[in-house]
Formats: structure tokens, sequence, C-alpha cells
């Protein structure tokens, strides 16, 4: 009886470490569990979880969206961008593992850093290796981002093809249909708005905040940021011309009608 007291008694006392543990890297959905273990506690034990209360509204930080990077149709990808964001996530979380990394910002800063200072000639280090893998990782994405695209010319012929040189050689280059370009903008802010999103459920600390996933599509992110800032005063052409020819028949009713009162 004395040890399983001795026992209960220590359990209660973690209670407090656990939950800093879950407030700074873990899922915020046992935040309310591990405090409801805690209930009871003299007034010393309160205090503690007062000051965790406090701290931890300093760990939580929400990205602004930016509102110029947003698209009508971004919802209708949403499902399609859950599941690649899943995959994005859980391998480069991987990644950063293996190799003990501490987040993706250490990640891509360290092999960022080796290829500056060694000029990209140091082979065989962690740094190294862990590059290949997020290389790897990219052109994967990319793939499966843009693969429906893909399908959709090969089976429409929606989209054209010019050919190009360069370097003293000919390749030929698509020119994407207007379908095609609206629905990759609407397909590059889905996954800004749901990788922000995402990362702003959880901790500043957690390791599980990946906003990269998003930036691989930085192209058609900064397309759409400054289509989106465009005066949304422009004045369209055609009807500009209409409302002159009404002014010019109001103008000619006018006249007609004064000269009638005048006569």
């Amino acid at each position: 009886m004395y040890f399983s007291g001795k026992l209960y008694r220590s359990a209660r006392r973690a209670v407090i470490g656990w939950t800093r543990a879950i407030n700074n890297h873990g899922n915020p959905r046992h935040i309310h569990l591990a405090l409801s273990l805690a209930a009871g506690k003299d007034l010393k034990d309160q205090e503690n979880d007062e000051s965790v209360v406090k701290t931890n509204a300093a760990t939580y930080y929400e990205y602004p969206l930016d509102p110029d990077i947003n698209h009508p149709n971004y919802e209708k990808y949403l499902p399609k961008i859950k599941r690649l964001y899943k995959t994005y996530q859980n391998e480069l979380l991987e990644i950063i593992s293996l190799y003990r990394f501490q987040d993706e910002i250490d990640l891509f800063c360290r092999c960022e850093s080796m290829d500056a200072s060694a000029g990209g000639n140091k082979k065989g280090s962690l740094e190294d290796s862990a590059a290949i893998e997020v290389r790897n990782l990219i052109k994967k994405i990319y793939q499966d981002f843009f693969s429906e695209f893909i399908e959709r010319n090969e089976s429409r012929k929606c989209c054209k093809y010019i050919e190009k040189c360069r370097y003293n050689s000919t390749y030929k280059k698509r020119i994407d249909c207007q379908v095609c370009v609206e629905d990759k903008l609407a397909k590059a802010a889905c996954a800004y708005i749901h990788s922000y999103n995402e990362c702003n459920r959880l901790p500043l600390k957690s390791n599980r905040r990946i906003l990269s996933f998003s930036w691989l599509f930085s192209r058609y992110l900064l397309k759409l940021r400054r289509r989106n800032q465009q005066p949304k005063t422009v004045i369209n052409q055609r009807n500009n011309i209409v409302c002159k020819i009404d002014m010019q028949i109001l103008t000619k009713d006018g006249l007609r009608s004064r000269r009638k009162f005048n006569r």
C-alpha cells in the first residue's frame, strides 16, 4: 500500500512536466486530458500550472495568411492537397529524425550552408546525404502535384508546345492553356492555405510545423499574388465603349428635345 501511494504521488507530480512537454512539442488535443489528471493538486502545483499556461501563451504563434495568395477555386483541390501534404510532412520528418536535425529550418539551412561553404564538393557527409533525400522527395512531390495536368493534356491536347533553342540544342516547351493555368494557381493556393492552417494548429516549437511544402510551388504563388495585387478598379473596355455610346445617344436626344422646345 505504501509503494502504490508513493507511485501515485509521483505520477501526479509528473503531470506538470508532461503538460509542459505536450504544450511545447505534442498534440494540443491531449492538453485538456493532462490538466484533468492534475485536478486536486495543492497550491504550489496550481501555481506551477498557472506558470505553464502563461508560458504556453508565448509558445503559440499563428502565421498570418497573405490575402493576395488566394483563389476562388482552391477548395476543389483540398482532398488531394491534404494527402500530398501528409506524404511530404511524414517523409520530411523521417529525414529530420534520421539525420538528427532539429526541424525543417535546421535541415534546409545546414544543407544550404554546406553547399555554400564547400562549393558542393563535400560528399559523404550527413548534410549531403540529407540533401539528396530532400531532392528526391521534392521531385516526388512535383510529379504527384502535376500528374493530373499532364494526364489531362495527353487526353485533351489542350496545351500547345513551342520549340526553344538553348546551348545549341532545341527542346519543346509546353504553353499551358488558360484552364490549366487557373487550375494550377488554385491548387498552389490550396497548398499554401492548408499548410499554414495546419502549422497554426501546432505549438511554435513543434518540429511538425512544415511550412516549406507550399513554397515548392512558389512560381505559382508569386504569380497569383501579383495578379491579385492589381488595381480592382480596372475599367472594362467594352463597358466603357457602351457607356460612351449611351452618353452620345442621351446627348443627341437632349439636343433634339431642346430644339423641339425652342421651336
